[in-house]
Order: structure tokens, then C-alpha cells, then sequence
């Protein structure tokens, strides 16, 4: 059995890929460790050079990916049963080529605590891809690749308090660059009193301003009298809570239920996050949206624009 580096190592793809075929298309279903890290056997390494090869012939990773390795073999002719090229030479058919380069780099550049390197390959990366693919195609698979290394113990405190920090500071400045106009919708943004992590809620704000909302980020940890207050007297048309982290907190309840009562039932409450589905039976209570991804929540600020 081997690990996911091994395996990527093997079959020239990142482990990000191989993540995402799992997820996505079923194509492996490898075995875990204690710890739950990944382990792959032999037959799951030649079944990712199999489906590799059939992307590269032409065929989606969606339809062949269900496939054993016997059928994909099949499929592919004399070239399922042909040496792979070498590492070096194979395509990473699930990514973007435009993006792909500049994730890889984040990754390296965070496991070699670089975080210059990560600014840069952060800078260079909105300027050819935009704030929106930047967020959804570099960001959150670099902050989901970082909490399944932290897991198997690849790394440390000492990474993610550099990623965040440097996060932080790019969201913040990108944050800062959309000038909507002032008849544009506002939005508050925020994290609720106790929800200490606050890169979910920089990633909304962002997303609001690229869809042309006003959006106030007002930090995390924000009691609901303060929110109430800034929704008021900013006019805001709507509020938009991350909830990350703590999943089992029970103040979390009353917060929600005094937001509803103070800002009015009129007012459109937004939210999403790791662990907004803990909270399911209280958003519901106070009439929330609850939103499942980055682009759920810009689908709903697009359609919430007056025309």
C-alpha cells in the first residue's frame, strides 16, 4: 500500500487531481490508515494511469472513471496495455492549464513556509485569472489541500498560520480594489460572536464585490447587536454569516435568533461555511438561505440584482 505522494509520483498527476477524481467520479476508493490518510494499492495506481491515458485520448474523466481497470484496458485498445509516458511528460487533464501551475506553486510555497512565494504566485495568478477563478480554482482547493495535510500530519501550525496570514492580507487588498457603484446593493459580511475563523468570510466579501454588490466586511466574531447596528445605518439589503468553526457552539443558537429579532423579518440572511449544516435547525427557524459553496452564493447575489 502506498501513499497519495507515492501516487502521484507514479503516475505524474498532482494529489489534488487524484483527490478530485475520488471525490467527484468515483474512480478509486483507496484504503485509510488509522489516521485517516489515503493508502493505494498497486491496482489503484495502474487504474489512475489508465484513466489518465483515456483523458488524454479524448474520453471525460465522468465516463470512464466507473469503469474497472480491465474495461478501461479494454477501451483503450493497444494503448491501455502500453508502457505510460513518463512523469515528466503527462498532462494533468482535470486542472485548467491556466491555473493549475499557479495552485501547484501555493502548495510548495506553503509546505516550504515561503510565504513571499505564496504572495507572488497569489499576485501573478489574479492578474491572468481574475478574482473569481483565483478564489474558486486556487484558493479554496489550497485551503482543502492544506487541512488534509494538517490531518496526515504533513504539516503543521506553523503552515496554516502562515497561508492564513498571507490569505488574509491578499483578500483584504483584493477586497479593496472594487469600486462599485453607490446605488449598488449592500451586503454585511461577517462571522457570528464566537466564529473566530474569518478566511470564509473574506472569500464572501470578495464574491460580493466581483458580482457588484457594496460589500462591508466587518471582521469576525461580531456580536448581533453589532451586526444589527451596521445593517441599519449602512442601509445593507442583505447579511452574510460564515460559519467555520466551533461546529458545537450552543451560544451560537441565541445569537441567531436575536439577529432576526432585531434586524427585522424582512431582511435577507445568507449563510455558509464548514459548519453551517450543524446549525441547520436554527438558521431555518430564523428563515436563513443557507449556501452550499462560493458559487451558490454568487448565483443568489446575481439573481438578487435588480434588473
Amino acid at each position: 500500500m502506498h501513499t497519495i505522494k507515492f501516487a502521484a509520483q507514479q503516475t505524474g498527476l498532482s494529489q489534488h487531481t487524484i483527490r478530485a477524481w475520488e471525490r467527484r467520479y468515483g474512480a478509486l476508493t483507496p484504503d485509510r490508515t488509522a489516521t485517516n490518510r489515503r493508502l493505494y494499492s498497486n491496482e489503484d495506481i495502474d487504474k489512475l494511469k489508465l484513466i489518465q491515458r483515456g483523458v488524454q485520448a479524448g474520453h471525460t474523466v465522468g465516463r470512464i472513471a466507473g469503469l474497472s481497470a480491465s474495461e478501461l484496458a479494454e477501451l483503450l485498445g493497444p494503448a491501455g496495455r502500453s508502457e505510460p509516458p513518463r512523469a515528466a511528460e503527462v498532462h494533468d487533464p482535470s486542472a485548467a492549464p491556466d491555473w493549475a501551475p499557479y495552485l501547484a506553486e501555493c502548495v510548495g510555497s506553503v509546505a516550504s513556509l515561503d510565504g513571499a512565494g505564496l504572495e507572488n504566485a497569489l499576485n501573478r495568478a489574479a492578474i491572468m485569472l481574475g478574482a473569481v477563478a483565483l478564489i474558486e480554482n486556487i484558493m479554496l482547493p489550497l485551503m482543502e489541500e492544506l487541512g488534509e495535510n494538517w490531518a496526515a500530519g504533513d504539516v503543521g501550525p506553523a503552515h496554516e498560520h502562515l497561508a492564513t496570514a498571507v490569505l488574509r492580507t491578499f483578500l483584504g487588498r483584493t477586497l479593496a480594489t472594487f469600486q462599485p457603484p453607490l446605488q449598488a446593493p449592500r451586503v454585511i459580511v461577517t462571522t457570528p460572536q464566537g466564529q473566530i475563523h474569518e478566511l470564509g468570510a473574506l472569500i464572501a466579501a470578495v464574491t460580493a464585490a466581483a458580482a457588484g454588490w457594496r460589500a462591508l466586511y466587518l471582521g469576525p466574531n461580531l456580536p448581533y447587536g453589532e451586526i444589527v447596528a451596521a445593517a441599519h445605518q449602512s442601509g445593507a439589503a442583505a447579511i452574510a454569516l460564515s460559519i467555520v468553526y466551533p461546529h458545537d457552539d450552543p451560544g451560537l443558537n441565541h445569537e441567531l435568533k436575536a439577529l432576526r429579532t432585531q434586524v427585522g423579518p424582512e431582511m435577507l440572511i445568507m449563510a455558509g461555511g464548514r459548519a453551517a449544516a450543524n446549525y441547520r435547525e436554527a438558521l431555518d427557524a430564523i428563515g436563513a438561505v443557507t449556501i452550499r459553496d462560493i458559487r451558490g452564493l454568487r448565483l443568489k447575489l446575481d439573481a438578487l440584482q435588480p434588473t
